[in-house]
């Protein structure tokens, strides 16, 4: 597969700056995220979901029926050359991740992510959106063999 071409130094700035600017929208939806998902077993429907996160880190650790998942924002161009997240879910294997999960998600806190029984795509800033993306995550890793 051929490079895709370079570009002009002022294009790759404005680029540049216009992904520093999407990563931190992001970043703030990452963070709604992980508060809603520290809310799963407190106000929600699933006990025993323990969230261990780190303000500091685009990453947060969900422990669920005695496996660790790790949830983590990843910045990546879209196919519009515009910056999209991606949050990846991996289950802790010791010093080893174990990717089991993955969806993308917009400054919005859009994501790629539609149930069977609803027609619009969930979103990281909504609570219930927010437990279902975590739980559909576990579940995925849950499905695997450890």
């Amino acid at each position: 597969m051929p490079s895709p071409p370079l570009l002009p130094y002022q294009q790759l700035l404005a680029q540049a700056r216009a992904f520093a600017y999407s990563y931190e929208q992001i970043k703030q939806r990452f963070a709604d995220f992980a508060d809603h998902a520290a809310e799963l077993s407190k106000q929600g429907p699933v006990p025993n979901v323990v969230i261990e996160k780190d303000a500091n880190q685009p990453s947060f650790d969900a422990v669920y029926l005695g496996r660790r998942f790790r949830f983590e924002l990843r910045m990546q161009a879209n196919h519009d050359g515009n910056g999209i997240g991606v949050v990846l879910c991996s289950e802790v294997l010791g010093k080893e991740l174990k990717l089991v999960h993955q969806f993308t998600t917009n400054e919005d806190g859009d994501t790629n992510i539609v149930p069977p029984d609803s027609q619009e795509p969930m979103t990281c800033g909504h609570r219930r959106h927010a437990w279902y993306l975590l739980l559909n995550a576990m579940h995925e890793g849950l499905r695997k063999q450890p």
